[in-house]
């Protein structure tokens, strides 16, 4: 495995390959060959947890002139789903994605979503393998190639429309938002509603300070919550 994954494991120096090939591993696959071992969603749920709280300490460190709100917006922005999926483009993750068959047909390993994922999968797996510096290595100079380009919230109105997650969430932290006096940014809860392994449904519903104010529902765990983030904007009177 390691021979298959020389030129991979020159980038991320992992010391278990089985773990990275896990990471590269998409249920697709893994329904079409059962007895490859897992999949590599469980992965993407520590991936994501571990990105968030690393660019959030990123952000922190490097521009202490920015605001919570500033930070909050700034992060969202950071690793939101195609920004992820730029950053799995630099380390070329498609060339080694495995697929099943229709997800290699429909173009997989060009989706954003399938690149984002992967990342967060693999991000994940290298904490799992040689800890959270090694994964602060990894990602920081990523961060630091893009962070000036990314819009915060004193110029991110028009471009954080393509990002509704974020848009609500500059939304909700606006002092002139009437229901929420803590200033909490939104909170999502998604949980498997149906489908099975092989294709999943999920439903996000989303609150802010305790209350709902959107629901979504979509084979993939993100594009439940973003579809919870446009029926939010859209219950405020956003988005039409």
């Amino acid at each position: 495995m390691r021979q298959e994954l020389d030129e991979l494991l020159k980038r991320l120096p992992f010391q278990n390959a089985g773990l990275l090939n896990q990471a590269l591993t998409h249920r697709s696959y893994r329904y079409e060959n059962p007895n490859t071992g897992g999949d590599n969603e469980r992965l993407e749920f520590i991936g994501d947890a571990l990105l968030t709280f690393l660019s959030g300490d990123f952000i922190y460190r490097r521009n202490p002139e920015l605001t919570e709100r500033d930070m909050t917006v700034l992060r969202s922005n950071l690793v939101d789903n195609a920004q992820l999926a730029k950053f799995a483009a630099v380390l070329d993750l498609s060339k080694w994605m495995r697929l099943g068959k229709g997800e290699v047909v429909s173009g997989g390993q060009n989706k954003p979503s399938l690149l984002s994922n992967t990342f967060e999968a693999v991000i994940g797996s290298y904490y799992l393998d040689s800890g959270i510096d090694a994964v602060k290595e990894l990602v920081e100079p990523l961060f630091e190639e893009v962070v000036n380009d990314l819009p915060t919230a004193e110029n991110s109105t028009p471009a954080i429309r393509d990002n509704v997650k974020g848009w609500l969430q500059q939304v909700v932290l606006d002092p002139a938002f009437p229901d929420n006096p803590e200033n909490q940014p939104p909170t999502y809860e998604t949980i498997r509603s149906g489908g099975n392994d092989h294709a999943p449904q999920f439903t996000s519903v989303v609150f802010v300070a305790g209350r709902q104010y959107g629901r979504g529902s979509n084979g993939n765990k993100k594009k439940a919550e973003k579809q919870a983030a446009e029926d939010a904007l859209r219950n405020l009177g956003l988005l039409e």
